[in-house]
């Protein structure tokens, strides 16, 4: 049997791990072979136990063809270099509470969901299906013209939620019943798979995609003790919620004070939340956050 990271070093592939601040416990980070070859980035994590690989800039990647990438070695050689890979000793199996159902009606994205896109500022939309995996809903009874949004965790799809593209919406964000996913959407965070050792906590998933990869979002303006417990965990927390979201922001940091590790609270002075705020604004907020 073979392990990743032997597969890395015969190769002659930089790793980081441990201390780097590009790595947390659990994870392995190497230079992208799409979007950062050799370029010391270490933008593609490597999760030990659940054996999957996302990268922080351009997305999920399959294992075998990362392999096929890394090391030159044919796809068929690659796949079964990944059989011999053994789970990571002690590693649990992930366990779920229910069955996924997504929603009827789900496509890719139309030329209204690209147009919303664009008008909060989301220009290269293309990227944002291409990291998050989002699609569209056309005409629906229940769901009509919102743009589907699937939540994973450490690299499966457990839930889903839909933000509306029409201004006149009763309901911005409309979220899987507790019977249509397989863990509850409130027990995780949005995005957690791309966080690594410092993590940005927003409201709801445009938030986070305009944050990017490090960013995860509570999906809603309250906060469930789950998701208290996986942001504790983390050394470094910077809250950055909606103006007017200030009581809740402030009750969040009182509570992560208590955990180890650095807790900020962040105010965005360009705009009401990370989707309206300037570019530039939120670089700054990225280089801060992830230099800590």
């Amino acid at each position: 049997m073979i392990t990743f990271v032997d597969i890395l070093q015969e190769a002659g592939v930089p790793i980081a791990s441990g201390d780097h601040r590009h790595s947390r416990d659990g994870w392995l980070q190497i230079d992208c072979p799409w979007c950062g070859p050799k370029s010391g980035k270490f933008h593609l994590g490597y999760n030990q136990s659940g054996q999957y690989l996302n990268c922080w800039r351009c997305g999920k990647k399959d294992l075998t063809k990362t392999i096929a990438a890394l090391t030159g070695k044919p796809w068929q050689a690659a796949k079964e270099l990944v059989r011999q890979i053994p789970r990571e000793r002690g590693a649990t199996p992930r366990v779920y509470d229910g069955t996924l159902i997504n929603p009827p009606g789900v496509q890719p994205l139309l030329a209204a969901h690209q147009d919303y896109l664009v008008g909060r500022n989301f220009t290269n939309w293309q990227d944002l299906v291409a990291l998050w995996d989002i699609q569209g809903i056309g005409l629906s009874p229940k769901l009509g013209w919102r743009i589907f949004i699937p939540i994973f965790h450490q690299g499966q799809q457990v839930s889903w939620t839909t933000r509306s593209i029409g201004a006149e919406a009763r309901l911005r964000y409309i979220s899987a019943d507790p019977n249509h996913e397989s863990m509850s959407h409130k027990k995780i965070l949005y995005g957690e798979d791309y966080c690594r050792h410092a993590v940005i906590i927003t409201e709801g998933p445009l938030d986070t995609w305009a944050i990017g990869p490090g960013a995860v979002a509570t999906l809603g303006t309250s906060y469930s003790r789950g998701q208290l417990a996986a942001l504790a965990k983390y050394t470094v927390r910077a809250i950055c919620f909606d103006a007017g979201a200030e009581e809740t922001a402030s009750r969040l940091m009182s509570e992560l004070l208590l955990f180890p590790g650095e807790t900020i609270n962040i105010r965005l002075e360009s705009g009401s939340d990370p989707a309206s705020a300037d570019k530039e604004e939120i670089q700054d907020v990225r280089d801060l956050v992830f230099a800590m």
